[in-house]
């Protein structure tokens, strides 16, 4: 199957103004801890690109993100779809403090694990899908569902509160 999904992948962050954080390097070079969802494409990836990082692996994106609310992990390695999803999330970013640093890791394609068979007629089966997800693609449906689906999963709006702080701070320098 042709179509590809956004697996690019990213580093986030407490808020941390001393630090700055363009690449993999700055964190190893900070002696800085990653963690990773333990099994996952982006945690292999790393662990085999990256062999002077510290990493550690968890059960899932939200057992790292307690690790750096605890001190046992620095920062995290996740896709941006994972990023999108939790960013908005009370349950993860209640304070608005998580942030993503540096730039994209690596960009992976994924597809639908439809095996070919001719006595399944599969391929006829994957086309289709490929067809109108290429479709969807193009004409912008998949962005708009995935917004959607985004803003459904948010229960707050971090980007809305960084602005009133700007605005407040803004006035009262006035």
């Amino acid at each position: 199957s042709i179509y590809t999904a956004n697996m690019a992948n990213f580093l986030i962050s407490e808020n941390t103004p001393t630090l700055v954080i363009n690449d993999v390097k700055d964190v190893v070079d900070a002696d800085k801890i990653f963690c990773g969802w333990r099994g996952t494409a982006a945690y292999l990836h790393f662990k085999d690109n990256y062999p002077n990082a510290k990493i550690i692996g968890k059960e899932s994106t939200g057992e790292c993100i307690k690790s750096i609310k605890k001190g046992e992990s620095d920062i995290l390695v996740t896709p941006v779809s994972t990023w999108d999803k939790i960013k908005g999330q009370r349950q993860y970013n209640e304070n608005c403090n998580l942030e993503w640093v540096g730039r994209t890791l690596i960009s992976l394609t994924a597809g639908f694990p439809i095996g070919d068979s001719e006595e399944l007629c599969s391929s006829i089966l994957s086309g289709a899908l490929t067809i109108h997800m290429l479709d969807m693609k193009i004409d912008g449906t998949f962005d708009k569902l995935w917004e959607k689906y985004r803003k459904q999963m948010s229960d707050i709006d971090c980007d809305m509160t960084k602005s009133d702080e700007s605005d407040s701070s803004f006035e009262e320098d006035v």
